[in-house]
């Protein structure tokens, strides 16, 4: 009769240490976090050298601030407005992500776009952590 599961001496010393687990998924969060970042950098870097001169992105989170990030940028910043032409499309958009964000920019003062990218973040390592446990 064949046992279900891995046999007690395939275990790794993770498998019985949720704290190892856990150092494991923040170690995770951190490389897939910091591999989009450094690509923005050395992507400035050599449009720059290619000849374009200023500025290439004038925030830090603009390019990861595109499509749905846009309108939680609006709603963190504005709230649902009433009078707003995508009023009907309210409902797409949950408000505990800008409600978090709003918040974390109050706590820390950063402004809105780098509060919701932190906010994103910390989200992405709280899962990784409850995950892995």
């Amino acid at each position: 009769m064949s046992s279900i599961g891995p046999s007690p001496n395939s275990l790794t010393p993770l498998d019985n240490d949720p704290l190892a687990r856990g150092a494991v998924a923040l170690l995770v969060v951190v490389l897939t976090s910091v591999i989009p970042f450094v690509g923005l950098i050395v992507g400035e870097q050599l449009i720059r050298s290619l000849g374009s001169a200023g500025p290439i992105f004038s925030e830090t989170p603009a390019p990861f601030a595109t499509w749905d990030g846009q309108r939680y940028i609006h709603i963190a910043t504005n709230g649902y407005i009433q009078d707003d032409p995508f009023v009907s499309y309210h409902v797409v958009w949950f408000p505990a992500y800008p409600l978090t964000g709003r918040l974390v920019s109050r706590l820390t003062g950063l402004d809105i776009p780098n509060a919701l990218l932190l906010t994103s973040n910390l989200f992405l390592a709280a899962a990784f952590v409850v995950v892995a446990q």
